[in-house]
């Protein structure tokens, strides 16, 4: 399957990457920045977070919510006006192909599924930009 992209071996850093991006662990930048939003991640990591979105490498969901609880908990956590939650939950249930499973637990979700979930929440705030990690 050659679609043009290249592989990133493993220990290229890409999770380090994003660790440091999103200040996550603790791990910092030694040299450089990375501006989001126009706030530095190094000097600013606060404001900087309040337009991010993150999808860890490995899914951090709940398995006895369900998607649509999963989304309705991170939107309302990532500040989602109270008018506009359940049209974003609802956008994201479509965007994501999630629809048929929406009111499941999540423990009853396949991989795929999971990992589509985790996308959506990392998006749910419209954030300017979302690190997605394999």
């Amino acid at each position: 399957m050659d679609d043009g992209a290249l592989p990133q071996p493993n220990g290229a850093g890409k999770t380090t990457l994003i660790k440091c991006i999103t200040g996550a662990e603790a791990t910092r930048m030694d040299d450089g920045d990375v501006f989001v939003a126009e706030k530095s991640c190094k000097t600013e990591l606060d404001n900087a977070r309040k337009f991010m979105g993150v999808c860890p490498q490995f899914d951090a969901l709940l398995e006895d919510l369900t998607a649509r609880e999963h989304l309705r908990l991170f939107a309302r956590i990532r500040g989602v006006p109270a008018v506009q939650l359940e049209d974003a939950i609802s956008h994201y249930i479509a965007a994501l192909d999630l629809q048929e499973k929406a009111d499941m637990r999540v423990g009853t979700y396949s991989g795929g599924n999971k990992r589509k979930l985790s996308v959506a929440m990392s998006m749910i705030s419209n954030p300017r930009a979302v690190f997605l990690d394999e």
